[in-house]
């Protein structure tokens, strides 16, 4: 087995070769985050988590912003590292919802040998970032996620009464 830091670097040459995250290459980055999932769970040990923040820490960057707060998990940990942009200097803008993503497969007890085909089969990294529990009492969405489809007229008004549930889709109450 490779070191957590010679893990760590490789998985991150791989981000910062391909397209990670375009529609064409999804299951390529279904395969990076299984990795992911399995560096963050070598991070369970204390010492192998504390080499990965060493690392971390070390890493270039610009100005003083090190991109991680202290108490930060391995999931946060793991995902700032490898999704690091070292050209501008910061992480890409979808690092935080990778972590989401792994952290909530982990809380669902889905491990990485089982997060690549959890995401093929059950609709990506959506599936995982989207039914994420909020904490918030309230939500703001211009976009409606329905667990059942509703068939309207053009042109036609039409009122529907919907309940937000806790992954984060509507059910229609009372609808057209």
């Amino acid at each position: 087995m490779s070191s957590i830091v010679e893990e760590a670097q490789r998985l991150r040459r791989i981000a910062e070769a391909g397209p990670i995250g375009k529609r064409h290459s999804s299951f390529a980055l279904y395969e990076l985050l299984g990795h992911c999932m399995r560096l963050a769970e070598r991070c369970r040990d204390p010492s192998e988590f504390a080499e990965l923040q060493r690392l971390f820490l070390d890493q270039p960057r610009s100005g003083n912003r090190r991109y991680i707060e202290n108490g930060s998990d391995e999931f946060t940990l793991v995902c700032r590292f490898v999704f690091a942009d070292l050209r501008s200097g910061t992480e890409r803008s979808n690092a935080s919802r990778y972590a989401h993503c792994l952290r909530e497969a982990a809380k669902r007890q889905i491990g990485s040998a089982t997060l690549v085909e959890f995401l093929k089969e059950e609709g990506g990294i959506n599936a995982l970032f989207l039914g994420r529990p909020l904490s918030r009492q309230t939500v703001t969405t211009k976009t409606l996620r329905l667990t059942e489809p509703i068939t309207v007229g053009k042109g036609v008004k039409f009122t529907v009464t919907l309940i937000r549930n806790p992954d984060n889709t509507y059910s229609v109450i009372e609808g057209p």
